[in-house]
C-alpha cells in the first residue's frame, strides 16, 4: 500500500476509533476504506496464523535460455493448509517473491512470482549465462530458505551483493558446500570468504564470514582466521577470536591468549578469557598439555582482578574458572574461592551478577561436597538491597538442579514486595521443576506466589484508608467552646 497510504490508514485508524475499544479487524477496515485494498489475506498468515516460511529452493540455467527454479514448502505451521493424497497436512504460505537475476555481463533483473501451492517450478527467460540468483533479495519474507546453487554464483554473491544480507547469506550458503569433503572447493571458499572479511565494510557480515571459517575448521581457515585478528572493528575481532576456539593448537592457543591479555577492546579480552582453554592443546592419551594449563591459569587468576566496564573480563574469567574443558575436576580446591570473593557487597555489582550466575552453574555439575558447600551459601543468602542482584540470586539457583532449590525459592518469595523478582522466581521455579520433576514442589510454590502477587498488586492500586484523626474529640470541643464565646461576645455586645 506505500508509505503513503500506510500513514493515511493508521491516520484514519486512530480518528475514527479515537477513546474506543478496537480489534485487529478494525485496523484491517481502515487500510480498505483509505486504500481500497483487502489485506485480509496477509493478516491471515501473518497476523491470526502461526510460523513462519520455511522453503527449500534449487535453481539451473536450462540450455542458456531457461531458468528453472524449484521451491518446495516445509513448515509446520500456518494459516492455509494443503493436504497431500497420503493425507499429510503441510500450511502452505501465498504470497508475491521477487527472484533477482544477474547476468554475465552484469545485468540485474527482478522477476515477481506468485507462490501459492506447496511446490512450484517456475520456469523464467534468460539470455545467455548467469552470474548469480537470489530469491527475495529485499529480505520482505520472514523466512528459513534453503537455496541450493552453483558455488560460482554464491561466490559471485559473496563479493558482488551490495547489501549485507546477500553476503552474509552466501557465506552461510559456503559453508555447506565447504563440508561436502572435496578439499578444493574448501580450499577455494576460503580464500574466498578470507578475502571479503578484510574488505568488507560491516562488521555484521565479516562476523558471518569468521562464523564460516571455524565452522569450516580445516587447515586453510585457521590460517585464515589468525591472520584475521588484526581487524579494525572489535565486533569483528570477537567474532575472530570465537571462532578460533574450535581449534585445539598451539598456535591458536598462543594467539588467543595475547588478546586475553591486552587488546584495545575489553569485549576482545572477555572473549578471549572465556574461549582460551578450548584451544589447550591435548596429548595422545587425552590429558591437557600442563604447561599450556599453567598459562591458562595465569592468565585466568591476572583477569580476576582486571576491571573493565561493566566488569566483562572479570565475569568472563569466572565463567572460564569454574569449567575447563579438560577433564579437571570441577571440585578442585580453591576453585569457590574467588567466587565467594566477589559474592560481598563491597564488590561492583556486575562483578556479584557474575559471581552468582558462575556460582550457580557450577553447581550444576559439582560432585557431591562441593555441592553442599554451594547449597549453603545458596541458603545463608539474605535479601539484597540490590534489585540486580537478587534477580542474579534467583536466576543462578535456577542453573543449579538441586532439589532443595524449590523450598528456597518459596521461603525467598515470602519477603520478595517486587514484581519483576517474584515473576523470575516463578520462571526459576518451572525451569527446577523440569529437571527435577516433582510437580507436587512447583504446585505449592506457585500457590505462594500466585498468593504474593495479589497482595502486592493489592498494595500498589487500593488507596490507603485513613487514619482515625488523633484528638478528634478535642477538636470538636474547642469547636464548641469557640461557638460559645462567640455568642458571649454578641450578648455583651
Amino acid at each position: 500500500i506505500g508509505e503513503e497510504g500506510f500513514w493515511k490508514s493508521i491516520r484514519h485508524y486512530v480518528e475514527t476509533h479515537r477513546e474506543k475499544n478496537v480489534e485487529t479487524i478494525d485496523l484491517i477496515r481502515a487500510i480498505e476504506v483509505t486504500t481500497g485494498r483487502n489485506l485480509r489475506k496477509i493478516f491471515d498468515q501473518w497476523v491470526f496464523g502461526a510460523g513462519h516460511a520455511e522453503w527449500e529452493a534449487s535453481a539451473e540455467v536450462k540450455q542458456l535460455k531457461w531458468l528453472e527454479i524449484t521451491l518446495e514448502q516445509k513448515q509446520t505451521k500456518g494459516k492455509a493448509v494443503f493436504v497431500d493424497e497420503s493425507g499429510a497436512r503441510t500450511w502452505v504460505f501465498q504470497l508475491p517473491l521477487d527472484v533477482e537475476v544477474t547476468s554475465s555481463k552484469g545485468k540485474v533483473t527482478v522477476h515477481r512470482v506468485e507462490v501459492t501451492d506447496l511446490k512450484h517450478v517456475f520456469r523464467l527467460p534468460v539470455d545467455g549465462p548467469v552470474s548469480g540468483v537470489r530469491l527475495d533479495p529485499a529480505v520482505a519474507i520472514p523466512k528459513v530458505l534453503k537455496f541450493k546453487r552453483p558455488r560460482e554464483w554464491l561466490l559471485f554473491q559473496l563479493k558482488r551483493a551490495p547489501d549485507a544480507m546477500g553476503r552474509i547469506e552466501a557465506a552461510q550458503d559456503l559453508v555447506r558446500l565447504a563440508s561436502s569433503g572435496d578439499d578444493g572447493v574448501s580450499s577455494g571458499i576460503v580464500a574466498a570468504l578470507v578475502e571479503q572479511f578484510k574488505k568488507d565494510i560491516f562488521w555484521g557480515a565479516q562476523w558471518e564470514m569468521a562464523e564460516a571459517l571455524g565452522s569450516i575448521g580445516s587447515p586453510e581457515a585457521k590460517a585464515g582466521l589468525l591472520s584475521l585478528l588484526g581487524a579494525s572493528d572489535a565486533r569483528a575481532r570477537v567474532a575472530v577470536v570465537r571462532a578460533l576456539t574450535r581449534f585445539r593448537d598451539a598456535a591458536v592457543f598462543e594467539a588467543v591468549l595475547k588478546k586475553a591479555e591486552k587488546d584495545d577492546s575489553y569485549a576482545v579480552e572477555a572473549e578471549a578469557t572465556r574461549g582460551l582453554a578450548a584451544t589447550v592443546p591435548m596429548h595422545a592419551d587425552g590429558t591437557a598439555d600442563p604447561e599450556h594449563v599453567r598459562a591458562w591459569e595465569q592468565l585466568i587468576q591476572k583477569n580476576l582482578k582486571k576491571s573493565s566496564f561493566r566488569e566483562q573480563i572479570k565475569r568472563a574469567a569466572m565463567s572460564a574458572w569454574i569449567a575447563p574443558p579438560w577433564g579437571v575436576a570441577r571440585d578442585r580446591p580453591g576453585v569457590l574461592r574467588p567466587l565467594q570473593e566477589y559474592l560481598q557487597p563491597q564488590h561492583p555489582v556486575d562483578a556479584r551478577m557474575g559471581a552468582w550466575v558462575s556460582l550457580g552453574r557450577l553447581a550444576k555439575y559439582a560432585g557431591p561436597a562441593l555441592r553442599d558447600d554451594i547449597s549453603k551459601i545458596f541458603s545463608a543468602a539474605k535479601t539484597d538491597p540490590n534489585f540486580f542482584i537478587r534477580r542474579a540470586w534467583v536466576a543462578a539457583l535456577a542453573e543449579t538442579e538441586w532439589a532443595g532449590g524449590l523450598a528456597l525459592l518459596s521461603e525467598y518469595a515470602e519477603g520478595e514486595t517486587d514484581a519483576r523478582v517474584l515473576r523470575d522466581i516463578r520462571f526459576a521455579s518451572t525451569r527446577l521443576q523440569a529437571s527435577l520433576e516433582k510437580p507436587e514442589a512447583i504446585e505449592i510454590v506457585r500457590g505462594k506466589l500466585e498468593k504474593l502477587d495479589k497482595e502486592v498488586q493489592r498494595m500498589k492500586f487500593e488507596p490507603p484508608k485513613s487514619p482515625p484523626s488523633i484528638g478528634a474529640g478535642k477538636k470538636a470541643s474547642i469547636k464548641k467552646s469557640a461557638g460559645k464565646k462567640t455568642r458571649s461576645r454578641k450578648t455583651r455586645r
